[in-house]
């Protein structure tokens, strides 16, 4: 795991650092891109994992009974552990720039919470409908490409014109990297407006997928 995101941030680095000329708010890009980075591989892989669970283990869930939540929810915990690891070497390398450490990290945990809320909210409701439409499972690492790109991690939002930043920010994830790159490199402001749409992504997307999935529940056996 640790390592993709290194060779990633190496192509983005060459690519749209060097070759394309992205702004990087002052900071070394490769450091800037993987700040963004990391949330994002973490969400993305929770996401197609918890989506994909039950059709993952139904062999299980045809021979006994338990809770199905467990079944998202783990998949969206197990990227946990890459994580952590990740950001440690991010702090590692900003000591390695010789970037400060702010007083702004104390904020990056509740941060890192609303990431696995928001895996969460998303993988659960696409689970249940996976177990039903298997096509989902098919279109969604597409789907998740084309997020990314409409995601600021290889650009900051201040790239974006004006007039169409309203637009980016209706991304859950845009409020959530642009306030982990505050908090982990003291660049920009936290942005509340941003931050408060992801919220809101997130109450919406437990509470309709967890209903969802409820619904659905019934189902899952037969069709799996």
């Amino acid at each position: 795991m640790i390592f993709q995101p290194l060779i990633t941030v190496g192509i983005f680095t060459l690519l749209f650092g060097r070759l394309a000329g992205i702004p990087s708010d002052g900071l070394p890009y490769p450091i800037f891109a993987l700040t963004g980075l990391l949330p994002w591989q973490y969400f993305s892989k929770s996401v197609l994992t918890g989506s994909n669970s039950l059709v993952a283990n139904k062999g299980i869930l045809t021979k006994t009974y338990f809770p199905r939540l467990i079944l998202p929810l783990s998949g969206v915990l197990a990227g946990l552990a890459d994580l952590a690891i990740g950001l440690t070497l991010l702090l590692c390398l900003m000591l390695w720039y010789g970037l400060p450490l702010s007083l702004h990290l104390l904020v990056l945990p509740v941060l890192l919470v609303m990431v696995v809320l928001l895996a969460f909210g998303l993988a659960v409701t696409l689970a249940g409908l996976n177990a039903i439409y298997r096509d989902i499972s098919l279109v969604l690492p597409f789907v998740m490409q084309v997020l990314m790109y409409s995601t600021p991690i290889i650009y900051s939002v201040g790239f974006i014109p004006p007039h169409w930043q309203w637009l980016i920010k209706l991304n859950p994830m845009t409020g959530i990297i642009t306030s982990i790159r505050w908090a982990v490199l003291g660049i920009g402001r936290l942005d509340s407006t941003a931050l408060w749409i992801s919220m809101a992504w997130i109450i919406l997307l437990i509470w309709a997928g967890v209903r969802l999935f409820k619904r659905l529940e019934a189902e899952f056996v037969d069709r799996l």
